[in-house]
C-alpha cells in the first residue's frame, strides 16, 4: 500500500436558481450574497436567466398580487417585493432591500424541505406490453424533484400517448428509468394506461351474413345420412 490519505470530498446537491423581474440592484445583491455564503449553504446554488430551473426568486411591484403563469415547474418560488407594502401568504417573500441573512435563511429552509421530502421509489409493475401511457393531469413538484429525465418524461407523456419503447425513444431516457418513473406514476393516479384489447375472431363473411346456411348445412347432412326429423 502506498500509504497515501485518500480524500473523499462530499459532492454537493445542485440547485439553480431563475431570477426574473429583479432590479440590477438586486441581481448583484443575490450574487454576491450566494458568493459570500457558498460555505454556509448545503447545496451548490447557481444563478440562471433561461432554461430549466429548480427555484424561481421574482421580483414583484406589489407583494400580494396573485402569482400567475410563472412558466416551467419550479420546486418552490421566493417573491421579492418592498417592505411594508404587505405581503402574498400564497409564496414565501422577501423584503426589499434584500438582506444577507434573509436570502441565506430562505434558501437554507428550501434545501432542509427538499431534503426532508421522502425519496419516492415505485414499486415494479408488470403492465401490458402493447400498453400505452398519458397523464391525466401534471405531477406534483415533489414527485419531479427537480430532475430533469422526470420532467422531459412527464412532458412527452402530457402532450400525447405512448408505449413504453416510443417514450424512451422520443426522451433519450434509458427504457428502465421510464419504466419506473410510469410505475410510480401509477400510483398516484395521474396516469392513464391504455392496452390494447385483443381482437375477437371474425366469422366468415358468408356465416356472418347468412346465419341460416349453418342450419341447411347440417339439414343436408341428415338427407345424406337417411335422416329425416319432424
Amino acid at each position: 500500500m502506498s500509504g497515501e490519505a485518500t480524500t473523499v470530498s462530499h459532492v454537493k446537491r445542485k440547485l439553480r436558481l431563475h431570477l426574473r423581474n429583479l432590479s440590477d440592484h438586486d441581481l448583484a445583491k443575490v450574487n454576491a450574497f450566494l458568493r459570500i455564503g457558498r460555505e454556509r449553504l448545503q447545496c451548490d446554488w447557481s444563478v440562471v436567466f433561461d432554461g430549466e430551473f429548480d427555484v424561481l426568486m421574482l421580483g414583484l411591484e406589489e407583494p400580494g398580487a396573485v402569482l400567475g403563469m410563472t412558466g416551467g415547474s419550479p420546486l418552490a418560488t421566493l417573491c421579492v417585493a418592498d417592505a411594508g407594502t404587505g405581503r402574498n401568504d400564497a409564496v414565501e417573500s422577501l423584503a426589499r432591500p434584500l438582506q444577507y441573512e434573509a436570502l441565506l435563511d430562505a434558501l437554507s429552509a428550501l434545501e432542509n424541505r427538499f431534503a426532508a421530502a421522502p425519496a419516492l421509489h415505485a414499486v415494479p409493475r408488470a403492465f401490458p406490453p402493447d400498453a400505452r401511457f398519458r397523464l391525466l393531469r401534471w405531477p406534483s413538484a415533489d414527485l419531479l424533484q427537480g430532475d430533469r429525465d422526470r420532467q422531459r418524461l412527464a412532458s412527452f407523456l402530457l402532450t400525447r400517448l405512448v408505449g413504453l419503447d416510443e417514450l424512451a425513444r422520443l426522451s433519450h431516457v434509458d427504457k428502465p428509468q421510464c419504466a419506473e418513473f410510469l410505475a410510480l406514476l401509477s400510483t398516484t393516479g395521474t396516469l392513464d394506461v391504455v392496452a390494447a384489447v385483443p381482437e375477437a375472431p371474425l366469422a366468415s363473411t358468408a356465416q356472418a351474413n347468412h346465419p341460416e346456411l349453418d342450419a341447411n348445412h347440417f339439414a343436408s347432412i341428415r338427407h345424406g345420412l337417411g335422416l329425416t326429423w319432424r
